[in-house]
């Protein structure tokens, strides 16, 4: 198993980095396409031409999908699947699907069975980095709730101000409706006055006239 290992980590620093087809020339993905053409160089494989991927550059069946320490990865993603891991021949990987809070439950139950993480390199600093930033969110979270809070109540305070005002001045309009109305009341009163004295007045002075009939 050893001496496999060793084999496949060698093999591996001299395996070359299959990129596609005229990756030097446009701007592709780092998807691997296969070379298609009848006169391909690369396709041919010529001489003095990129590698294509085959079957010789696979490392053994024993020792494929291993770490270098020869630990096969296991995927978390709740604390159940932790208590199925073996120290000796496996190491974990965090899912990337599990939230940073239960990442950070994981993680400290890691720490507790000390077993070995293949995302996080140092654990001690993320959880103290993301522990941080839940501090920092909380806290921006109470100011935003305070300044709302603060704009309720200025709203509040300046509606029923309005209230006031608009009630103060609903007031005076009908004082002065009611004012008016009395004014227009006592002109129409002595304007019917001053009518009937001049009807008196020319009454009298035609029942003076000698000859006049009433």
């Amino acid at each position: 198993m050893n001496e496999k290992l060793e084999k496949r980590n060698a093999s591996k620093k001299k395996k070359p980095t299959f990129a596609r087809q005229d990756s030097n020339k446009y701007a592709f993905k780092s998807k691997w396409r296969k070379p298609r053409g009848l006169h391909n160089k690369r396709r041919l494989n010529k001489k003095g031409h990129q590698k294509n991927p085959s079957i010789g550059y696979s490392s053994p069946k024993e020792v494929k999908y291993l770490t270098k320490e020869g630990l096969s990865r296991i995927i978390i993603f709740n604390i159940q699947d932790l208590e199925k891991v073996n120290k000796e021949k496996e190491i974990v990987v965090l899912s990337s699907k599990v939230g940073i809070k239960k990442k950070l439950q994981l993680l400290k139950e890691i720490q507790k069975k000390g077993l070995k993480v293949e995302n996080i390199k140092n654990i001690e600093l993320y959880i103290k980095e993301k522990e941080s930033e839940f501090e920092e969110r909380k806290k921006q979270k109470q100011k935003k709730i305070s300044e709302k809070e603060k704009s309720k109540k200025e709203s509040l305070k300046k509606a029923k101000e309005k209230e006031g005002e608009e009630g103060e001045d609903k007031q005076k309009e009908i004082k002065e409706e009611v004012l008016s109305g009395k004014q227009e009341l006592k002109k129409s009163k002595d304007v019917t006055l001053k009518k009937d004295t001049t009807q008196a007045k020319a009454s009298h002075q035609a029942s003076s006239v000698p000859g006049a009939k009433q």
